[in-house]
């Protein structure tokens, strides 16, 4: 199977996954400050080096995640709230509940939560053994 396949599949599942879990997550799961993404699940995509990732990340209202690389691709999508997404080189993304948005590999990016915090189920692809997030310091 290749990957682009692979991941097609993987992704048509996350979306029927993602639905479920917007009902299913509590309202008041909201945290003081933001926690790290908490990985639900990981899977090695058979008949490659690649590996998948399923989290699930909560953000204080107006709280930002650290400037950081991905070195795969990501796909958000948001649960509850709003996340405001800025690529470097690309104007600033407003992303609500039932919405998603792709962080390309290698793209240099930040996350806000808005103004009600936001809940968001994220999926990842990585090399195996390779970390998935790289923090990069405001210059």
């Amino acid at each position: 199977m290749t990957l682009n396949r692979a991941l097609n599949k993987f992704f048509i599942l996350l979306f029927c996954v993602s639905i479920s879990l917007d009902s299913a997550i509590a309202e008041n799961a909201v945290s003081e400050q933001n926690q790290p993404t908490h990985v639900l699940q990981r899977m090695i995509l058979p008949g490659t080096h690649y590996e998948v990732g399923m989290g699930l990340g909560v953000m204080a209202p107006n709280t930002m995640k650290n400037r950081r690389i991905q070195s795969g691709p990501e796909m958000v999508y948001v649960l509850q709230g709003e996340l405001i997404l800025m690529l470097e080189g690309q104007p600033e993304k407003v992303v609500k509940k039932g919405q998603s948005f792709q962080i390309p590999a290698g793209a240099l990016h930040e996350t806000k939560a808005g103004r009600r915090g936001a809940k968001f189920l994220a999926t990842w692809v990585v090399e195996q053994g390779k970390r998935n997030q790289f923090v990069v310091p405001v210059k």
